[in-house]
């Protein structure tokens, strides 16, 4: 055995004399064969120079955990923020180092080419060492949305105040007697309805409107109605909600509009009227149009 490890020496040798032999021992070759010394060694740096070292891209591991956002919409329409744009993600890649630093003893060496070729000639070859990969843990949360809706309700206004209906603008004369300046009073001949036959205020039946905008006679607690089903043009009759909700009658809407008593009926506007001489008393009627022998006043509202 110990014959053979001579011989192994000795080949070893005769292996880099005759390598040393086939190279251009130029002043580069005897600067880098020289540095095998106990202090500096040139076959290690050219080891090192030809050293290439692969660190692999990071594994990646995603857990995924789950919530849930509960989310409150209201009735009021906020508006919705912008969403933020999202966070670049950034993608690891594999890093390689190549060698790049030559020996400072080997500066005969004119540059990385020449080296390469000394350290050849001395029987280094390049090698290359892969890094084992890591691995990053990535924490991700699937998020479910769900929706709770909170009804905020609207304000209602509460009644207006109770009033009575002041006529003018109608140059109706009854029984000599011109009606402007008189006081709409309640009449129950033709059924509950309202009218103007000359009276004071002190007579005058007391009204209001409700919140749904329904004229009501508030001493009886009925409303003014469209009889559905006849024709538009008809006496402002009145009855009770559960009545007209039975009968399947309409309520009239009606505002105060500028110190006046205006009215619709199913959203368009009707004209409320006196027809002289249509009924015993001058009684309010109403319809889309002034009726031929009909006046349309103004009806002013005054509180009480």
């Amino acid at each position: 055995m110990y014959l053979t490890a001579i011989a192994a020496v000795v080949c070893a040798q005769l292996l880099t004399v005759v390598s040393a032999a086939q190279c251009n021992q130029d002043n580069c070759y005897r600067a880098v064969l020289a540095a095998n010394t106990p202090t500096i060694h040139g076959v290690a740096d050219c080891s090192s120079y030809f050293r290439t070292t692969v660190t692999p891209a990071p594994s990646t591991v995603t857990n995924t955990a789950s919530a849930t956002v509960t989310v409150t919409k209201t009735l009021l329409p906020f508006k919705r923020a912008r969403d933020a744009a999202p966070e670049p993600t950034l993608v690891a890649r594999q890093a390689t180092v190549a060698p790049s630093s030559i020996p400072a003893y080997a500066t005969p060496c004119s540059g990385a080419v020449r080296y390469s070729s000394a350290c050849s000639c001395l029987g280094v070859t390049a090698t290359t060492t892969t890094v084992a990969p890591s691995t990053v843990t990535v924490t991700t949360t699937q998020t479910s949305t769900t929706t709770a809706t909170v009804i905020i309700p609207v304000p209602i206004p509460d009644p207006t105040p109770t009033f009575v209906l002041l006529l003018e603008n109608s140059g109706i004369v009854l029984n000599g007697v011109p009606l402007d300046g008189t006081y709409a009073n309640f009449d129950d001949g033709d059924g509950p309805i309202i009218g103007f036959n000359g009276e004071p205020k002190s007579s005058a039946v007391p009204l209001s409107i409700t919140p749904e905008g329904y004229l009501k006679i508030n001493a009886l607690n009925i409303i003014g109605v469209y009889y559905t089903g006849e024709v538009p043009f008809e006496l402002l009759h009145f009855e009770s909600s559960s009545t007209a909700a039975y009968e399947g009658d309409t309520p009239l809407i009606c505002s105060v509009l500028t110190g006046a008593l205006t009215c619709t009926i199913l959203g368009a506007p009707t004209i409320l009227q006196l027809c002289p001489g249509a009924a015993v008393t001058d009684d309010l009627f109403f319809g889309p149009a002034v009726k031929s022998g009909c006046v349309a006043p103004t009806l002013v509202v005054v509180p009480t």
